[in-house]
C-alpha cells in the first residue's frame, strides 16, 4: 500500500524551499562585506619611496653640506604637499641625520603631531595646514604621535626619511608608512 503525498502539499514544500534560498541569498548579499583598497595611497607610497631615494642620492653624491640637504629635502617634500594636500591627504615627512630632525607636512584638521626620540621630546604642531619643526634626536629611534597614533623608525647616522600618509574617506582612515 503506497501513500502518495497529495499536490498541495508538494506545492507548499517546493514554495518554501524556493522561499528559503531567497531569503538565504539576500542574506548573504547583504552580510557580504568587501575590503576597500586606500584610494592610491598603496601607488603614492610606491612613487614616494622611490623619488625619495633617488633625491637623497642626489643629494649625497653631490657632497651637499647639512644646508644644501635640509634645502634639497624641504623642496621634496614641499612638491609632495603642495600637490597632494589638494586631495585631501594629511601628509607627514621626516627627514635628517643623527643630528637633527626635520618634521614637515600638512594635515587636514587640528591635530597634535609630536615627536620623540630617546630623552628628546618636540610637538611640532596642533593646528590644521603647513607645519615644519624640528628635533635633535637622542637615540637611535624616533616615534611620530599624530593624535596619540604613534609611528616608530629607526635611525641611522647618515641621512633618513620617512613618511606617514592618511586619508579619510568613506568613514575609514587610511594609513601608508614608509
Amino acid at each position: 500500500m503506497k501513500r502518495m503525498m497529495s499536490k498541495s502539499g508538494q506545492f507548499y514544500l517546493v514554495t518554501a524551499v524556493v522561499l528559503a534560498g531567497i531569503i538565504i541569498g539576500i542574506s548573504a548579499i547583504s552580510n557580504y562585506s568587501k575590503k576597500e583598497k586606500s584610494p592610491g595611497l598603496d601607488e603614492l607610497k610606491e612613487e614616494i619611496g622611490i623619488e625619495s631615494e633617488k633625491t637623497l642620492d642626489y643629494g649625497t653624491g653631490n657632497n651637499l653640506n647639512s644646508t644644501q640637504m635640509y634645502r634639497l629635502m624641504q623642496n621634496f617634500t614641499n612638491y609632495y604637499v603642495n600637490h597632494e594636500s589638494r586631495a585631501e591627504k594629511d601628509l607627514y615627512f621626516i627627514f635628517g641625520n643623527g643630528n637633527n630632525l626635520t618634521v614637515s607636512g600638512y594635515q587636514e584638521e587640528d591635530k597634535t603631531v609630536s615627536v620623540s626620540s630617546g630623552s628628546s621630546q618636540a610637538t611640532i604642531t596642533q593646528a590644521k595646514g603647513n607645519f615644519t619643526g624640528g628635533i635633535d634626536p637622542s637615540g637611535n629611534t624616533i616615534i611620530l604621535s599624530i593624535d596619540g597614533d604613534a609611528y616608530g623608525f629607526n635611525l641611522s647616522a647618515a641621512e633618513n626619511f620617512y613618511f606617514v600618509i592618511a586619508q579619510n574617506t568613506g568613514g575609514g582612515e587610511y594609513v601608508v608608512t614608509g
